[in-house]
């Protein structure tokens, strides 16, 4: 691995305008978008799954630090009444919410409505598509706690139970504006 820095004076145009340095920017934003892990292992979900966000831990010059792509995989969802389907946060770093309805105050916690399977996954039910219901935070625990003892696992999943027909849409309530929506299609 080598390099070449070139040091212009102050008052010498550098090599290339603006238009092409923003298309290189793309192209590398696309790259680490497109990032995949060949040799790692591949999760296999049933049919009526999503996963809530992409993620991993990777060194830098200064230390560790995380790359997350804030997106629902295949947000877009079509199941029966009486199907439930499971988020999963693949994400080792950053949460995300799954969210029904208006945005709560509470971010972090659960709607009230919201139990806990046998499992450990969070489980919600709609009825109809005015129904909220919020997964609260859905993140995996802090690994590495130098001095510290191991953290109590975290909640990544979180189960939706359908039981009637209709057009759902939901949202990470953190990432919404990052264009972190999805819509479930529930038929009879």
């Amino acid at each position: 691995m080598t390099g070449t820095i070139h040091v212009l004076a102050a008052s010498r145009p550098l090599p290339h305008d603006q238009a092409f340095y923003d298309r290189v920017a793309q192209s590398e934003s696309k790259d680490l978008l497109d990032d995949q892990d060949t040799g790692a292992l591949k999760h296999h979900h049933s049919a009526n799954t999503v996963t809530v966000g992409h993620g991993e831990i990777a060194a830098t010059g200064g230390g560790s630090d995380s790359l997350s792509v804030m997106r629902f995989t295949d947000p877009d969802i079509t199941v029966h009444a009486g199907d439930t389907i499971e988020w999963t946060n693949e994400d080792p770093t950053t949460a995300h919410t799954v969210t029904f309805g208006p945005e709560p105050q509470d971010l972090f916690d659960p709607s009230s409505n919201v139990t806990l399977d046998a499992d450990g996954a969070r489980h919600g039910v709609v009825k109809s598509p005015s129904d909220s219901v919020h997964s609260g935070f859905i993140q995996a625990a802090p690994q590495d706690r130098t001095g510290l003892p191991q953290a109590p696992s975290g909640v990544t999943r979180f189960r939706v139970t359908f039981t009637e027909p209709g057009i759902y849409s939901y949202i990470c309530s953190l990432h919404d504006f990052l264009g972190m929506k999805g819509t479930v299609f529930v038929l009879p």
